[in-house]
């Protein structure tokens, strides 16, 4: 468990400080994780899961507003349930 938690955290806070390169594999993954450790947010926390999924939402969010295709049909897909299923916080 501490290698896994290890990768992500080293992962997460590159994709958080220097951008992300595949968005597609990153969403995926950091959707599973998320899922897989949602009774855990220490996990969570302490891997940066939670700040790499916002950096990786914000990316694809800025791209879809500029008329770009952002994500693969699949992955597309699966943001758009992710964002779907987060409670709406006003504008």
């Amino acid at each position: 468990m501490n290698a896994l938690a290890l990768g992500l955290k080293t992962r997460n806070t590159e994709m958080i400080e220097r951008g992300v390169m595949t968005k597609d594999h990153a969403l995926e993954s950091l959707l599973l994780v998320k899922c897989v450790f949602q009774n855990e947010p220490s996990f969570l926390r302490d891997t940066r899961t939670n700040e790499a999924l916002d950096a990786i939402g914000r990316l694809v969010s800025e791209e879809a507003l500029r008329g770009k295709q952002p994500l693969s049909p699949g992955a597309w897909g699966l943001f758009l349930e992710f964002v779907a299923s987060k409670p709406f916080a006003g504008l």
